[in-house]
């Protein structure tokens, strides 16, 4: 099986904004650095000349001194265009924003600028940067399991009716993606013993790599200690006094360490919607994993999978300018509890109950669908499920779901 970002290229041949350069950030060895050479190739351009990796000391140097030979590659145009340069890797750079910014102010007309990464270019979009109004984020998750069919569609309005109507996704690879996620190398060699070695080495080298480079904290061990305990916190609202207790660290550090998890693209995080909720709970996220095979819990582990379902769909929505879309989730002080709640234009849109094998709908997931007056699905990971049960609600097999969200 070949895998490829292809549906994401969309971010690279139209984006919205063409003479901005493309920040494309997202977990380590998610594909960005592949789909990025995959459009320089479409382009007829030679990786030798337009792909520059930072990592390498060559790299460095040539740019160190003098960028006046790039005046010699702008001439190179194909069809009109302008040529494309990549720059993978230079946030580990010193001063990487200042270097960026001269050459992107140099040369904004002369070139495509596609600029890889991981968390830290995600961190520096945040206000007050030099490099503001110049550059627009796009973040490559792993592969869903409708991307691994290369035939993904993804809807732009959500309904129970286009749920219902989907062709279903094979059981076969809803159980593949189950096993061994959706970063590339996992899902291709197709062994849950091979996910499992695959993460730990993962870990290592983000906890020795990335988190040295890119952060200032203090202890690796600190953060091993805490990616340890994770797992078994995942689906529950993430109590930070509990991750302190469990580590034996103060509020601030456990804190700060869980902040980086998630700059680092470990975990992301579900704040709860509590706007109009009667006593609603407003605090504690809920985080969950990129790699959903790291969860050992079978029903925390099919949440997770959903969850990053939906994280992708929002993201991929809200990329294309196509709506203002937030990932949620509900719960209130009467123990009422609904996994996630999707908000258009901060409004209530759409209610997702997963329950790996329970077929009855959830009293919580009726309650506030009626409340809100808002469609709801209950998720199951059984497949052959696609009943509506009234007007707002209905019970879907995940494949159903997986299909429509792409």
């Amino acid at each position: 099986m070949k895998l490829n970002h292809k549906q994401y290229l969309w971010s690279l041949k139209n984006p919205l904004f063409p003479e901005h350069m493309s920040f494309i950030a997202g977990p380590r060895q998610s594909g960005k650095t592949t789909m990025a050479l995959q459009f320089l190739k479409e382009a007829g351009l030679d990786k030798t000349d337009y792909y520059f990796n930072w990592d390498r000391i060559d790299v460095r140097r040539k740019f160190k001194d003098n960028i006046d030979w790039l005046s010699t590659l702008k001439k190179e145009k194909k069809g009109g265009k302008r040529p494309i340069l990549i720059f993978d890797e230079i946030h580990k750079v010193r001063q990487w924003k200042r270097l960026l910014k001269g050459i992107y102010d140099e040369y904004r007309k002369d070139f495509q600028f596609i600029i890889t990464g991981s968390g830290r270019l995600d961190y520096f979009q945040r206000g007050g940067d030099s490099l503001a109004g110049r550059f627009d984020l796009y973040q490559l998750m792993p592969f869903s399991p409708a991307e691994c069919t290369n035939e993904k569609s993804s809807f732009v309005h959500l309904t129970i009716e286009k749920i219902l109507a989907a062709n279903p996704l094979h059981d076969d690879l809803i159980t593949h993606w189950e096993m061994t996620g959706g970063f590339p190398e996992p899902f291709l060699s197709g062994s849950e013993q091979k996910s499992r070695y695959w993460w730990k080495q993962y870990l290592i080298r983000v906890t020795e790599e990335d988190l040295r480079d890119l952060t200032r904290l203090e202890s690796v061990d600190l953060m091993r200690d805490i990616l340890a305990i994770l797992p078994a916190k995942i689906s529950s609202p993430l109590s930070i006094e509990s991750v302190r207790r469990d580590v034996e660290t103060s509020f601030a550090t456990a804190k700060r360490y869980l902040a980086t998890l998630n700059q680092l693209y470990i975990l992301f995080e579900v704040s709860p919607y509590s706007k109009k909720i009667h006593r609603a709970i407003a605090k504690e996220k809920k985080c969950y994993f990129y790699h959903h095979p790291a969860v050992i819990d079978d029903g925390a582990r099919f949440e997770n999978m959903v969850a990053l379902i939906l994280k992708k769909w929002v993201l991929e929505r809200n990329e294309k300018a196509e709506g203002e879309f937030v990932l949620n989730y509900l719960r209130d002080q009467d123990r009422r509890e609904v996994d996630f709640i999707l908000l258009k234009e901060g409004v209530p849109y759409f209610l997702i109950e997963c329950k790996r094998s329970d077929t009855s709908l959830s009293p919580s997931l009726v309650f506030y669908s009626h409340k809100l007056n808002i469609p709801g699905i209950q998720v199951v990971r059984s497949k052959g499920y696609n009943l509506k049960k009234s007007d707002l609600l209905a019970v879907v097999s995940i494949h159903y779901l997986a299909s429509v969200l792409g």
